[in-house]
């Protein structure tokens, strides 16, 4: 008995290709007012809308426009003042440095006679002419 091998019995069909794809589209805008598009959308759903969207957007300019020159006129003040502190805080360290010389020379003139009266009249004293009136 010989037994011969055959295939086993399955259909002949061939594999089924799916084909899928998928598209995706993005669409960027950037400012205060919407595409066109998107414009008239909105004025579709709701009548009026695109007047009211653009009475917005032209508010929201002029009250940009008003606050920079705010910020300008602030700054500028703000310059002077800043330029006056500068001078004063000047002025304030010059009058400061030259009180601070002259009370030197001035103990430096009350030493120098102070040594020049110890070294003549009080040899046997310790002097301390810098702190008497004179």
């Amino acid at each position: 008995m010989t037994k011969s091998r055959s295939a086993p019995n399955t259909p002949s069909t061939k594999p089924k290709v799916i084909k899928a794809e998928r598209h995706l589209a993005i669409a960027t805008y950037s400012g205060p007012l919407p595409d066109p598009a998107t414009f008239e959308a909105y004025d579709h759903t709701t009548p009026g809308a695109g007047e009211r969207i653009l009475a917005m957007a032209e508010k929201e300019q002029a009250h940009r426009h008003k606050m920079e020159a705010l910020m300008t006129e602030a700054y500028a003040k703000d310059s002077v003042n800043e330029r006056k502190e500068i001078q004063r805080s000047q002025w304030m360290a010059w009058t400061l440095a030259s009180g601070v010389v002259l009370m030197r020379v001035s103990c430096l003139r009350r030493a120098f006679r102070c040594w020049y009266s110890f070294n003549r009249r009080y040899a046997h004293r310790y002097c301390f002419c810098v702190l008497r009136k004179e």
